[in-house]
């Protein structure tokens, strides 16, 4: 009666790793911001860091200095974030900013870094209008010109469904030995 009792447990364990589909790993990418915008006049330099599997963002360290000084910031987080996939085909677009409409930056740039896009359709590279006195007020935005780089790529590990089968089944064979020996008496004799 054990035995088959044993022999279901173990084929349920194989035929539901079998069935198992295999984990995704969250890879994260790392890059560093180096632009300009309104004649070179306000800059945008710093970092940010892009879940490219869960599309989200983190360590954000984005620093803004306005033309002339006018309202510079820093956007660290949390920062309000947004990401599209509107713009450059395969590309990246996202979005950093507050809940003051004219308080965001505007990133495009094609997957992997490289030079900031503008001027195609839906895709624009710029700031909004709180970081130049020239807007006076009105929302309206700077291109951006530079660069958004890949400093670094991190790609997470996540254990493939036969590894977690291959390691419950090996604590369930060190139970069963356990289980085995404690009905023979001692499992450590002295001779």
């Amino acid at each position: 009666m054990q035995i088959n009792t044993i022999k279901s447990m173990l084929s349920a364990l194989v035929i539901s790793a079998s069935m198992a589909t295999a984990a995704s790993a969250d890879t994260f990418v790392t890059y560093d911001v180096n632009a300009n915008y309104d004649g070179g006049l306000g800059t945008v330099s710093g970092s940010f860091t892009l879940d490219t599997t869960t599309n989200t963002s983190s360590a954000v360290n984005l620093t803004i200095v306005g033309v002339g000084g006018v309202n510079s910031f820093t956007y660290t987080d949390p920062t309000q974030f947004s990401a599209s996939t509107i713009g450059v085909p395969g590309g990246v677009n996202p979005t950093y900013g507050t809940s003051d409409p004219g308080d965001e930056v505007f990133f495009d740039y094609p997957a992997g870094g490289g030079a900031l896009v503008n001027g195609l359709a839906f895709s624009n590279s710029s700031v909004d209008s709180l970081f130049s006195p020239t807007c006076s007020g009105e929302v309206c935005g700077f291109q951006l010109s530079g660069t958004v780089l890949n400093a670094s790529t991190i790609a997470s590990g996540v254990p493939e469904p036969s590894t977690w089968a291959m390691m419950i089944l090996g604590f369930f064979g060190l139970g069963f030995m356990a289980y085995r020996r404690s009905g023979n008496g001692p499992s450590v004799r002295l001779a």
